[in-house]
């Protein structure tokens, strides 16, 4: 599925995924994360995923449809707020922040690897 493509990039700032994971059911989207995790750095590399961020209730006609399409296409998922602090937290992940514009359901979600950072000492 995702081969370790990340031992160039140990202890990057940053690690970047666009449209990746609703392509993804949750336990395959575990095993990416999981590799992403090894790589990061605690206290100082955080997680950027660009994806939709559906409302827990009352999602709009649109974000159904997408997720059905989703759905028949691959095995994904749109995932919605709760569902996607599930998913990081399954893998020790913390959100940080869910940037989304007002009204719009796409975003970013901003993590970071959970626990104590490394002392300033050891950076």
């Amino acid at each position: 599925l995702f081969a370790n493509c990340l031992t160039d990039t140990i202890g990057a700032r940053a690690y970047y995924f666009k449209h990746i994971m609703h392509d993804w059911s949750d336990d395959n989207c575990r095993v990416i994360l999981k590799h992403t995790t090894a790589a990061m750095e605690r206290g100082f590399s955080k997680l950027l995923i660009e994806d939709y961020i559906v409302p827990d209730t009352n999602a709009g006609p649109k974000e159904a449809l997408t997720d059905m399409i989703v759905m028949i296409w691959c095995p994904g998922i749109e995932r919605t707020r709760q569902r996607w602090i599930e998913l990081l937290k399954s893998v020790g992940l913390t959100i940080t922040n869910f940037w989304l514009p007002a009204g719009y359901h796409k975003g970013i979600i901003e993590a970071e690897l959970q626990g104590e950072p490394k002392d300033s000492a050891e950076v």
